[in-house]
């Protein structure tokens, strides 16, 4: 009897210690693209500086040749800043992975 007790007790505990260090030790990844061959991984102190979006020298032409200046955001994606016109509000219209960018030079 006191020894089913000592084993309930020591596969509780056992299971208290897998538990608390799978939380422990697993923990999500969170990386940056800087450029095309440089990725940058977060950490609690570089998540505060890191900068919601990037102004590249490069500018989306629409088809009523509108040039945009394009922006990458914080995971690398590209987009351009629209209003809208019933409220005003900006908004992100994020582009297409393939698409024609000019320079502004």
């Amino acid at each position: 009897m006191v020894t089913d007790h000592l084993k309930n007790i020591g596969k509780a505990v056992l299971l208290f210690l897998v538990v608390w260090l799978t939380a422990f030790c697993c923990k999500a990844q969170n990386v940056v693209r800087k450029d095309k061959k440089t990725f940058v991984e977060l950490t609690d102190s570089t998540k505060k500086q890191a900068p919601k979006m990037q102004e590249t020298n490069m500018v989306y032409v629409d088809k009523n040749k509108n040039a945009y200046p394009i922006y990458l955001s914080s995971n690398g994606k590209a987009f351009i800043l629209m209003t809208s016109k019933k409220t005003g509000k900006q908004y992100r219209k994020y582009l297409p992975k393939v698409t024609e960018m000019l320079s502004y030079e």
